[in-house]
């Protein structure tokens, strides 16, 4: 189960992070990049936080922690 969880949390932090505005970007290209788009949905990065906090209380993972932050305040 902790392998299926960080595959899955793995695909959304090496994917959908804002490098430049923080938080997360749900729009990705054919390619699997990132689109060009500049909306964020407040669903999305609410899901996000729930997600990896309840991540680091599982797994006690640093990184979900610092990725459940940066949900809360983008």
């Amino acid at each position: 189960m902790k392998e299926e969880l960080k595959s899955i949390l793995d695909f959304w932090t090496k994917n959908t992070i804002d490098q430049s505005s923080g938080g997360f970007v749900a729009e990705l290209n054919d390619d699997g990049k990132l689109s060009n788009a500049d909306e964020k949905g407040a669903v999305l990065n609410a899901r996000l936080l729930w997600n990896f906090s309840a991540a680091y209380n599982f797994c006690k993972e640093p990184t979900y922690l610092d990725l459940a932050d940066s949900a809360y305040n983008n």
